[in-house]
């Protein structure tokens, strides 16, 4: 389904399939689509409601809004709205545990946050880190204030006001809207079916609506707040929800409360995506010319370039590209460019949960190379020019700024929303990949050689029984603990298909991870083994080889294993 509104004109077309097997089309007034993260702009429009109406404040510590006893949520200091509301509170970048299998598993928002909130981990208002838990902390702020549940309170004070008939955030949802929700796809040579699953994060990604109905919900957007003479939101509010509350200096690609600022036909946007189990979504407003977009849809395949290259061609034909003069130039004398050289790490990835290991495949986190070349700042391979005072502009694409923060020498970089911190060669992730990807390899021949090496010696010499010592069987155990634990944790990411751990770690997972604790305590006795093969005259050098390198790759995957997480049962 989509929906285009220009100025006074609003167009909705729907096409396909809600429900293959059962040839049921989509309808743009009626089939509900899951729009996820979208949910957040409502949360957020909630919340200022209720600063309209005097009971809340977006800069005080929260606390004084919750119940009682909800201190260990906050051991890195006090927390408000606005943080909240803009990803900085400083809550792990996780979704563990933020989806139910049945609606019966389904948990009170207060008692989620209780038991399944994730570390924060970052001083709150230093570090953006996308949370799903944050904006249903925000949820429950509005619960507790508004003396209304979360759900009944979207549907009094947004849904039905602006006659969003079959939208709802409920769970389980009401008849109307369950009889017309779409069936979602994923493509495997043919569409096969994701079994519905549900939200223990409502308030972040609940959201059920229909193309007719998100019409009308683009409409009060782009008319201020308002909606047929009904004001949802007012006018100071309405401000504070689409003006940039957070970014890096100068930059024009930051965080509102909820939406995100983009840049599309040289005006300034307003954004928000939405991704769950099958369902891709996309909102794009541009209140300037006041022109909207939304795109859903209920298959996976190709989400992301689809929902994106629809929107380009609709803003092809319906906005000419706002003419914008931009210069690039220098301000006066800067630093001495060789104070930033380094390389610089994005700092909003998985801290406290076994995701981090993903960090060694390149995900969640990248790097910056940043290297003075010619009186010129090169960031990755792009040249910048310094503005002064630390920020410096893209000479190919002036839209893009990054801001540092020094003392001395350059600390940390921002560009957008995202934070990088400067670190030491050692820290870089070629250097994780380096040491650990031959030892895993090693333990991986290793674990394999010996089965081998025992039948080729059975059937040669089926009497010959090889003396082996506790060196040997104390590496080869650990070792293939080790490796057998990082195969399982392996193969559950490409199987999970980025639905990992969202019902709960995985009983393999939480194997791994007691097995991994297990070899790190053997692990401890490196130093031992290291002093018996080294002293003693019954092995070979080359025997001797072999069993450095087994037990140096021993020590450098669990010292691995416990940087990356895979020792912890938290």
């Amino acid at each position: 389904s989509m929906v285009f509104i220009n100025d006074s004109q609003t167009i909705i077309k729907s096409y396909g399939k809600a429900d293959i097997e059962n040839e049921i089309k989509v309808n743009r007034d009626r089939t509900g689509f899951r729009v996820a993260s979208i949910t957040k702009t409502l949360t957020s429009i909630a919340v200022l409601q209720l600063v309209d109406r005097g009971v809340l404040d977006l800069h005080t510590d929260i606390r004084q809004y919750l119940p009682g006893n909800m201190d260990h949520l906050f051991p890195k200091g006090m927390v408000t709205i606005h943080q909240l509301l803009t990803h900085i509170a400083g809550y792990d970048m996780t979704d563990i545990n933020d989806a139910a299998l049945s609606i019966n598993e389904v948990l009170p928002i207060e008692e989620v946050l209780r038991n399944l909130m994730p570390a924060q981990v970052f001083p709150p208002g230093e570090v953006y880190s996308y949370s799903n838990f944050g904006f249903t902390l925000a949820g429950l702020i509005i619960q507790q204030v508004s003396g209304t549940a979360y759900s009944e309170y979207i549907k009094e004070n947004i849904l039905d006001p602006l006659e969003m008939s079959f939208s709802s955030v409920a769970q389980p949802l009401p008849g109307n809207v369950k009889n017309n929700i779409a069936e979602s796809y994923l493509w495997k040579d043919s569409q096969v079916r994701y079994e519905r699953d549900f939200s223990q994060v409502t308030p972040a990604d609940g959201l059920v609506t229909s193309a007719a109905d998100m019409a009308n919900y683009m409409k009060m957007l782009l008319n201020k707040g308002s909606f047929n003479g009904v004001t949802i939101l007012s006018e100071s509010s309405f401000d504070l929800l689409i003006t940039q509350q957070y970014g890096a200096r100068g930059t024009e690609f930051g965080i509102c409360y909820a939406f995100f600022e983009g840049l599309q036909k040289g005006y300034r946007s307003l954004e928000h995506t939405g991704g769950q189990l099958g369902f891709a979504s996309l909102l794009v407003l541009i209140p300037e010319v006041a022109t909207g977009i939304f795109i859903t849809h209920n298959s996976r395949e190709g989400a992301n370039a689809f929902r994106y290259r629809v929107m380009n061609a609709v803003l092809d034909t319906l906005l000419q590209e706002k003419s914008t003069e931009r210069s690039v130039t220098n301000i006066g004398k800067g630093d001495d460019l060789e104070i930033y050289n380094g390389y610089f790490k994005q700092m909003n990835y998985p801290r406290s949960s076994f995701e981090k290991i993903g960090l060694l495949f390149g995900v969640f986190s990248t790097e910056w190379k940043v290297k003075e070349l010619d009186e010129v700042l090169t960031i990755n391979g792009s040249d910048f020019s310094e503005l002064g005072d630390g920020l410096f502009i893209s000479k190919d694409y002036p839209d893009w700024k990054v801001a540092f923060e020094k003392d001395g020498k350059a600390l940390k970089v921002m560009s957008g929303t995202s934070s990088y911190k400067k670190i030491p060669w050692y820290k870089r992730t070629i250097v994780s990949q380096i040491l650990l990807m031959p030892a895993l390899i090693f333990l991986l021949i290793m674990f394999i050689a010996r089965p081998i090496k025992s039948i080729i010696r059975k059937v040669r010499k089926p009497l010959e029984n090889p003396e082996r010592d506790w060196v040997y069987e104390w590496l080869y155990f650990t070792g293939s603990i080790l490796i057998i634990s990082f195969l399982v944790i392996l193969l559950c990411f490409m199987l999970y298909e980025g639905q990992l751990a969202d019902y709960g770690i995985p009983v393999t997972i939480k194997s791994s991870l007691v097995f991994n604790s297990i070899a790190g305590v053997l692990s401890v006795l490196s130093p031992l083994a290291i002093y018996k093969v080294l002293t003693s005259s019954k092995y070979s050098k080359w025997r001797k080889l072999f069993y450095c390198i087994g037990i140096v790759s021993v020590i450098i995957v669990a010292i691995g294993f416990f940087h990356f997480n895979l020792m912890a049962m938290e």
